[in-house]
């Protein structure tokens, strides 16, 4: 009977993150990788779990609102929608009741006291050695699970997964509805800010907490609360595998200890080297429908609506603009690669629009095989450089950034006349498209390890702590 290695992802991108870890647990023979399932996590990427007789422990999470009407196959009774509009009411209510600071603390207070008394629960259920977070910054089950286990002596590590940037996460924060819940200019809000620095990111429109006040009070008096949630390393995981140099210098600023961290490469990345050693790509290109000689743009699609951004209708002008920009030159094959939580459902109907493709596969098999990649400021960027690929970050909200500004081959664009003439010179003017090529080159080493063996790495990582 083996021991298990508890699997924590939030959401469908970290569980795909995991699922090669989890692989190689299973291969060596040494450890049950167990899936915790407590988000809203697509069953498309439950499937997979299936798919590798991975066992899951999964809590019944409803699915987050799509932002399209509900189609007539899909309607549900007049009782069915009088209990959604009674919980509809309810949500309402609550979290009008959150606005005031100690009906939420005593809220989350309660919430969070169950998942502590749960998560006890479960790790004296089962035989767990170990466990694997993308973080542990994020109140629930997450930091509740890694209170637990470092009192009960069980390692827990963070695997890579995204890039942690507060300044984006900032613009962010005062694009929700309830920005004032995150400000620290109120009276409150200062007597907090003073006894509790490190929860405040100071922005040049004031201060603000990285979680509202109430919540985090109730964090921190259960000890739950990350000393430095503005980074994604800042809480209280024993150790974090971080995929690059540069990164890890990032994270090093950020406040993160350098003996917490431990430079392993990125499992996912282990796909693109895989790719690579395929040499021509032509087996996906082949699937995709594009001809050998066909140029290719990779488009990785904004998530603006899905992370409260924008409003679900600001979302798809947007997602329209963008792509009447880069479909208007004739015999490119333009390539979508949708987040592994968005519905590609959604997606068809604009796709079909402007000729675009929709890509099964994950975007790591894509960037090798295209010719650049357009995004938003994202993890995949890193990516691309290291492939070696152009990359364009479209920049229209103002998050502003600086994680790329010393890379020259990552073109930021913030005004939208200069997006098509952007485009044209990458697809027509070859020798400056080359210039951008070699200057990725020249910086990949420093952001991911291209070698196809990250996912060893992190597994060794997580031997020695068992040890």
């Amino acid at each position: 009977m083996f021991q298990k290695i508890l699997f924590v992802p939030i959401h469908g991108g970290s569980l795909l993150e995991m699922a090669p870890i989890a692989q190689k647990l299973v291969s060596d023979n040494t450890f049950e990788p167990v899936f915790f399932i407590s988000s809203d996590i697509q069953e498309r990427h439950l499937d997979l779990l299936d798919e590798k007789n991975f066992r899951k422990i999964h809590l019944n999470c409803p699915q987050k609102n799509d932002g399209r009407e509900i189609s007539q196959e899909n309607l549900i009774s007049s009782h069915d929608i009088n209990k959604q509009k009674m919980m509809g009411l309810k949500k309402r209510v609550i979290k009008k009741l959150l606005s005031w600071v100690w009906f939420s603390f005593l809220f989350y207070f309660i919430k969070y006291a169950r998942l502590l008394f749960n998560s006890k629960k479960l790790l004296s259920s089962e035989d767990v050695a170990g466990i694997l977070v993308v973080g542990d910054r994020h109140i629930g089950w997450e930091t509740a699970l890694i209170k637990v286990a470092n009192e009960w002596d069980i390692p827990t590590l963070i695997v890579p997964f995204d890039l942690s940037d507060p300044g984006s996460d900032a613009v962010g924060r005062f694009r929700k509805e309830s920005v004032d819940l995150y400000r620290a200019s109120s009276n409150i809000g200062r007597i907090f800010r003073r006894r509790f620095p490190n929860w405040v990111q100071e922005t040049e429109n004031g201060p603000l907490f990285f979680y509202p006040i109430g919540e985090a009070l109730a964090a921190q008096l259960l000890g739950i609360m990350p000393e430095h949630p503005w980074s994604l390393g800042g809480g209280d995981a024993k150790r974090m595998a971080v995929e690059s140099l540069n990164v890890y210098q990032n994270y090093l600023k950020e406040g993160i200890p350098s003996d917490k961290m431990e430079i392993t490469g990125k499992p996912s990345v282990d796909q693109i080297y895989d790719q690579i050693q395929e040499m021509d790509g032509s087996t996906i290109r082949d699937e995709l429908g594009i001809k050998s000689n066909q140029k290719m743009i990779l488009c990785s699609v904004p998530q603006l609506a899905e992370h409260s951004l924008l409003s679900w209708e600001e979302h798809w002008q947007e997602i329209d603009f963008l792509f009447a920009s880069l479909t208007g030159e004739p015999g490119v094959a333009f390539v979508l690669s949708l987040h592994p939580q968005s519905n590609p459902k959604m997606y068809q109907e604009i796709a079909g629009k402007y000729g675009a493709i929709i890509a099964p596969h994950r975007i790591y098999e894509l960037i090798p095989i295209c010719d650049f990649l357009v995004s938003t400021f994202s993890s995949v960027v890193v990516q691309a450089i290291g492939c070696g690929k152009p990359a364009i970050i479209v920049d229209f909200i103002g998050l502003n950034s600086p994680y790329f500004d010393q890379e020259p081959g990552v073109i930021v664009i913030n005004e939208r006349d200069r997006l098509i003439p952007t485009v044209k010179k990458l697809i027509y003017d070859d020798a400056s498209y080359q210039q951008l090529v070699e200057s990725q080159i020249e910086s990949s080493s420093k952001w991911i390890l291209l070698d196809g063996k990250c996912t060893q790495r992190v597994v060794d990582l997580l031997y020695e702590m068992l040890e």
